[in-house]
């Protein structure tokens, strides 16, 4: 697996992490350990058994857009959501070993879209979110916050405080069939 590191030893790091340099670093074959120092939240809308064994599915109740980026993002989501379910560490909460595929569910379409949850499916997507929290981490370092509005931007907590990200709710709720981006 890779190798991910972070500036910061916290709450959030674990026992297999192992100080470097100064650096907290784990190893993506450990995701409990990537996750705790790479954490997410999301909302897995179904487990299920299907064609192939077990599987993740999230409903979109949204058009199926078919631009490759995304495509690409909607994917990665599921895979991501696979890939945390086996570390999912509630007393009330089944305990899943990790689905063989994650679907997305297209239900105005009538189509599903259904993905292998490959070890190097895997590692493409929690590399992706291991990019993404440094990203915001050398920001929060730096001060310096890119802004990126998008159809997402309604659910940004900081949307408030955000004029761009005001003005991309304001253009979405004005004209709900157009994209942003």
């Amino acid at each position: 697996g890779a190798i991910y590191a972070s500036e910061k030893n916290d709450r959030n790091t674990c026992k297999p992490c192992k100080e470097i340099d100064g650096r907290w670093i784990c190893n993506t074959d450990d995701l409990t350990a990537l996750f705790k120092l790479y954490p997410l939240t999301g909302y897995i809308d179904r487990v299920a058994h299907g064609p192939r064994g077990l599987e993740i599915a999230d409903y979109k109740d949204g058009r199926r857009r078919t631009d490759s980026r995304s495509k690409a993002e909607k994917k990665r989501q599921v895979i991501i959501y696979a890939a945390g379910l086996p570390l999912i560490d509630d007393p009330e909460v089944e305990r899943f070993p990790r689905p063989t595929d994650a679907a997305l569910i297209y239900t105005a379409a009538g189509v599903v879209d259904r993905y292998p949850v490959t070890d190097r499916a895997v590692e493409t997507a929690t590399g992706w979110l291991k990019d993404q929290w440094d990203a915001l981490r050398t920001a929060r370092t730096t001060g310096d916050f890119p802004v990126n509005p998008s159809e997402l931007c309604s659910w940004c907590p900081a949307v408030a405080m955000c004029p761009a990200g005001l003005d991309a709710v304001e253009r979405r709720a004005r004209n709900p069939e157009k994209s942003l981006g």
